[in-house]
């Protein structure tokens, strides 16, 4: 199932249009003045651009907690509604549909093995630390050139 050409073509367009209007945004805060001041902050400027981002981590842990909400009420009205002496007999089918747990068994070499579902969130740490440095470096570029430039630069390394 591939995606419709309408939604890619929706895609592209809100990749230029965002990255476009990002450098733009940017480009203009560099040419602000403050006090007779020429105002030229790049470091801050990418530590409040990663503290936006970082605000989406709230609305994600809080969309996974009210899904994990939600899958605990479900169970738990799945156990009430059945009687007591069905409840022993659909406890081994009821434990192999519940896959949301943190663990999952896997077969490795042909033999059953329980393994983490989810990634320490610890190893996202060095790429988001050299993602911090190089929009830093793409700031302090922006400082220092035509915004035309940086675009085309920026564009080659994606």
């Amino acid at each position: 199932m591939g995606l419709s050409k309408g939604w890619i073509y929706t895609y592209l367009t809100g990749m230029v249009l965002w990255g476009s209007s990002n450098t733009i945004l940017l480009s203009l805060q560099f040419s602000e003045y403050s006090l007779g001041v020429k105002y030229g902050h790049p470091w801050f400027q990418t530590l409040t651009m990663f503290m936006g981002e970082i605000y989406c981590l709230f609305v994600y842990y809080l969309m996974s907690f009210l899904k994990e909400r939600k899958r605990k009420r479900k169970e738990q009205g799945l156990l009430n509604s059945i009687p007591n002496e069905e409840k022993s007999a659909n406890k081994e089918e009821d434990e192999d549909d519940l896959e949301d747990g943190p663990m999952v068994e896997v077969l490795i070499d042909g033999t059953p093995t329980m393994v983490k579902r989810e990634a320490s969130p610890f190893l996202i740490f060095i790429p988001s630390i050299c993602d911090f440095a190089g929009s830093t470096l793409l700031a302090f570029a922006l400082l220092n050139m035509e915004t035309s430039i940086y675009q085309m630069l920026r564009g080659y390394i994606i």
